[in-house]
């Protein structure tokens, strides 16, 4: 019984802990839709000022956030899976 809710416990960790990173997603996506643009953003215009642009509107950081966010939220939701499977096969025992 005790490590039935451990395991709960801990999927309910990491769903608050995938929760917080869809904020950080938001915020960050929100960010990139206010300062974007890219060469490749400027060549679909057929503008060239790429290199007159500062390199912080390409917002690299907030584009590395969402990789990163996406990359570490389904990591965290297959343990949570795999976690309340286990949850569920022990009840049933």
């Amino acid at each position: 019984m005790k490590k039935k809710n451990s395991i709960i416990g801990w999927a309910m960790v990491f769903a608050v802990l995938a929760f917080l990173l869809l904020i950080l997603d938001f915020l960050a996506l929100h960010d990139i839709k206010q300062d974007y643009v890219s060469p490749n953003v400027l060549s679909d215009f057929n503008i060239n000022l790429s290199t007159l642009l500062p390199e912080w509107t390409a917002t690299k950081a907030e584009w590395i956030a969402v990789q990163i966010s996406l990359f570490v939220k389904a990591s965290l939701l297959v343990v949570i899976i795999i976690g309340l499977v286990k949850a569920v096969k022990s009840m049933k025992v």
